[in-house]
C-alpha cells in the first residue's frame, strides 16, 4: 500500500523580529508567561482567533478570554477565581468588588495576602509593603506588636520563609524597623526556591529589597514573578 505524506514546510525570517507585525515581538511572544506557562504564536496577529490582535489581547492564547483584571496571565472569565489578586476568592466578594483589590480605597487590600502587582521601569515585578506607624510623631513601632512576612515558591509552599519582627521588649525606629527587613531579605532570603508548572525541579528567584520612607520594595529579576508573598500581618499596609 502506497501512502503520501504531504508536508508543509514554515520558514521563519530571522532577520524579522516581528513575523506577523502584531506590535510584540518573537522572542516576547515565545517567552511562557503566568503560572500556567502558555505562549502565543509569532506567526498569527490572533493566536487564539477571537478577533483580538494579540497585542490588544490580555490572554492571547485563550478564545474565551478577553480580561486579565490582575495581569497574571488568568483569564477573568473562567480561568482566575480571584480576578483582582486580592486574597479574595471572587465568590466571596459579596460586598467588595471582584475586580477592584481596594473596594473602599482605604489604602488596605479586601483580602488578607493580596498584593497590588506593579512593575518597575525596567519591566521586574514589585511588591510594595507600606508601614503604618503605631507612634506618628516620632515614627516607629509600639510595644508587643508583631510583623510577619511569609514568602514561598510556586509549588513549593511547604519551604516558606517567615520573616518576623517582635517588639515585645522595644520600639524600633522607621530606620531600624525598615532596615531589619530589608537586610533579612537582601542577606539571607535573596533566592526563593520555586518549581516549574509540570516540572518538578527546583529553580531559584531571585529578589532583592530596598526602602524608600515607609515603604519596603521587594523587587524580582524579571517581570515573571514566581513567588508568593502570602501574608502580612499587624499593621503593615498593602499597595
Amino acid at each position: 500500500m502506497n501512502i503520501g505524506i504531504q508536508m508543509e514546510m514554515v520558514y521563519a525570517d530571522n532577520t524579522d523580529q516581528d513575523d506577523d507585525d502584531d506590535g510584540l515581538s518573537d522572542a516576547y511572544e515565545l517567552t511562557p508567561k503566568g503560572e500556567w506557562r502558555r505562549s502565543s504564536n509569532p506567526k498569527m496577529k490572533d493566536t487564539d482567533g477571537d478577533g483580538l490582535d494579540d497585542d490588544k489581547d490580555p490572554i492571547p492564547f485563550s478564545k474565551e478570554e478577553t480580561k486579565d483584571t490582575d495581569g497574571d496571565w488568568l483569564g477573568d472569565e473562567t480561568e482566575d477565581w480571584d480576578d483582582d489578586n486580592d486574597g479574595l476568592d471572587d465568590g466571596f466578594e459579596i460586598s467588595t468588588s471582584s475586580v477592584n483589590p481596594d473596594s473602599d480605597g482605604d489604602g488596605y487590600s479586601d483580602g488578607e495576602r493580596g498584593l497590588f502587582k506593579t512593575f518597575n521601569s525596567k519591566g521586574n515585578w514589585i511588591s510594595t509593603i507600606r508601614f503604618i506607624p503605631t507612634n506618628t510623631v516620632t515614627p516607629s513601632t509600639g510595644y508587643g506588636e508583631r510583623y510577619t512576612i511569609r514568602i514561598h515558591g510556586h509549588n513549593n509552599w511547604e519551604n516558606e520563609i517567615e520573616i518576623s519582627l517582635n517588639t515585645k521588649t522595644r520600639k524600633y525606629s522607621l530606620v531600624d524597623f525598615m532596615n531589619y527587613f530589608k537586610n533579612e531579605i537582601n542577606v539571607n532570603h535573596s533566592e526563593i526556591d520555586y518549581k516549574d508548572w509540570g516540572n518538578d525541579a527546583l529553580q531559584a528567584e531571585l529578589i532583592s529589597a530596598t526602602v524608600s520612607g515607609t515603604d519596603l520594595i521587594i523587587t524580582g529579576n524579571d517581570q515573571q514573578r514566581n513567588i508568593h508573598i502570602r501574608k502580612i500581618l499587624i499593621l503593615l499596609k498593602i499597595l
